[in-house]
């Protein structure tokens, strides 16, 4: 009775994984739809998809990402995959393993377009900078644990 009890609550935590993985996934794919469209204003995408972001500069910066991220994505086929799932020769993001559950990779026509970020069900960051061949994300927040 017991082994049955382990086995029920393992694939109860296997499917919570995968549930919390299908959502992360769905906010990033979300994110990128309604940039590629561009039939949304920018402040509603940052208001509807990035955490709470009130620096003025900031939002000007990240207006300016989200159009040049919107150039990138305007034609071809998008591919969104987990950052577990792609090559390790792609996986050049320098974080802590933990982390690459809330990664994503994004694609347009097999070409690498952009990193996204999650953090608390919000979209933490899709920049990132070139340290020595290493990508490092430019956060945009810092909400502490992530989902």
């Amino acid at each position: 009775m017991k082994l049955i009890k382990l086995l029920f609550l393992g694939m109860f935590a296997i499917l919570c994984t995968a549930t919390k993985q299908h959502s992360n996934i769905s906010i990033a794919q979300a994110f990128i739809n309604d940039v590629a469209k561009g039939e949304i204003q920018n402040e509603a995408i940052i208001k509807k998809y990035l955490c709470e972001i009130t620096e003025s500069k900031e939002i000007e910066l990240i207006e300016m990402q989200l159009n040049a991220l919107r150039t990138e994505l305007i034609t071809g086929k998008l591919k969104i995959e987990s950052y577990k799932n792609i090559s390790l020769s792609e996986q050049t993001i320098l974080v802590e393993s933990s982390e690459k559950d809330f990664i994503y990779s994004v694609k347009c026509s097999d070409k690498f377009i952009c990193f996204i970020l999650l953090e608390n069900n919000k979209i933490a960051s899709f920049a990132t900078i070139n340290k020595g061949g290493r990508r490092i994300f430019i956060s945009f927040c810092n909400q502490g644990k992530k989902i």
